[in-house]
């Protein structure tokens, strides 16, 4: 078969570009049928051989780490570090332990400025318990002040500043024990009012359930929970809350207002379900 002129030159290409690889992988393939010719003797050879080729790149490739270090150079020596156990920590380093896991277990701090420097928490964390209590109790009356002008959003960030104290705070007695319990309730009482203010209803029932895991008697707490259940259709939780309500203060005139409410409210809802299945039960 004769190629013409074009055909050639395109062989010529073929055989220029592939002609080596060919050529090499025809080597290998020799080089490999004589190797099992022997392979008890040739896996031994190869073995030591890459035993020390192995120990030649480990060294190769240290001394490159050494002389090519960077600020973005990984520095994989730490992990064959002996592991630090409580026992051999130092009292700096529990401490940090300590502030770790506070901050894992804080549903607050990410909103409120302590999640980037830890300087800040170290600092709050080996304040005094009174002083914590202290500041604590300025917050919390900036935080009604705050709220006395309407000013929701600017409340809500001090009540939550007082609450950020006791996250770092250890009672010594009793007396500082029932003085963090109360300035809790508080804010976290006045923390659901300002967000039902704002009408996240969501973040108000955090804050009224937090209140009644601190004193399950909170009246505000519960009328509070009724309030936004009421708004959320949740009939059945709404009236339980306002049952608590009337044990505790069967004369609570907004506890009795909010239970008309309810019922009204439960017979709408009754009345536009009737509706609708009559309109989809209604022959055409």
């Amino acid at each position: 078969m004769k190629l013409t002129p074009k055909q050639k030159e395109f062989a010529d290409l073929l055989l220029n570009h592939y002609g080596k690889s060919l050529q090499n992988e025809n080597h290998k393939s020799k080089i490999q049928a004589q190797k099992t010719l022997n392979p008890l003797e040739n896996n031994q050879q190869n073995n030591e051989k890459n035993g020390q080729n192995e120990k030649e790149i480990d060294i190769n490739n240290l001394n490159y780490e050494k002389n090519n270090q960077t600020k973005y150079s990984l520095n994989y020596n730490k992990f064959e570090e002996k592991k630090q156990t409580p026992e051999n920590l130092s009292e700096e380093q529990k401490k940090q332990q300590e502030l770790e896991e506070m901050y894992k277990n804080n549903p607050y701090l990410n909103a409120f400025g302590c999640n980037h420097d830890r300087r800040k928490e170290r600092e709050l964390f080996e304040k005094p318990t009174k002083e914590k209590i202290e500041n604590a109790e300025e917050f919390k009356n900036q935080g009604n002040q705050h709220m006395k002008e309407k000013e929701f959003d600017k409340a809500s960030y001090f009540y939550q500043k007082a609450l950020i104290q006791f996250d770092y705070s250890f009672p010594e007695d009793p007396e500082q024990e029932k003085k963090q319990e109360k300035l809790s309730e508080i804010c976290h009482q006045n923390m659901s009012m300002c967000k039902f203010n704002q009408k996240k209803y969501d973040d108000a029932l955090l804050h009224a359930r937090q209140t009644l895991k601190i004193n399950e008697n909170n009246i505000k707490a519960h009328y509070k929970m009724a309030q936004i259940l009421l708004i959320k259709d949740d009939f059945e939780t709404c009236q339980k809350h306002l049952n608590t309500i009337i044990q505790l203060d069967a004369k609570n005139t907004a506890a009795l207002e909010l239970q008309k409410q309810l019922i009204q409210k439960k017979q709408e809802y009754q009345q536009t379900n009737k509706q609708v299945y009559n309109k989809m039960f209604q022959k055409k």
